[in-house]
């Protein structure tokens, strides 16, 4: 059986691999979709309730930064995982290590 033809790594006759190691690094995300809209709907739940409650005490201004504060957070998220697409490719072989930013 022929290596070379078994394992397509290897560059020229003499045997050496061409590429030693090749990684694709993304950043990692924990909190999927559905999570996500959880979060979502227990902060805007939240901030509703508070928000009521200062409504009923006279202080109706506070009932509005309640729902800057789900903003904020629903544009942090949707940023974040914006940002998880982007990565880093590294590459090491015989005669250089290689890091490549993928946007």
């Amino acid at each position: 059986m022929d290596t070379e033809a078994a394992n397509p790594s290897f560059s020229d006759g003499a045997h050496e691999p061409a590429v030693f190691f090749h990684m694709r690094l993304r950043p990692y995300r924990s909190l999927g979709p559905k999570g996500f809209r959880i979060l979502m709907a227990a902060v805007l739940v939240a901030n509703a309730i508070a928000g009521t409650i200062f409504v009923l005490r006279g202080a109706w201004p506070v009932f509005g930064f309640c729902g800057l504060d789900v903003l904020a957070l629903f544009i942090a998220f949707r940023v974040s995982y914006h940002r998880a697409q982007f990565g880093e490719t590294i590459e090491l072989d015989r005669d250089a290590l290689t890091v490549r930013v993928d946007l």
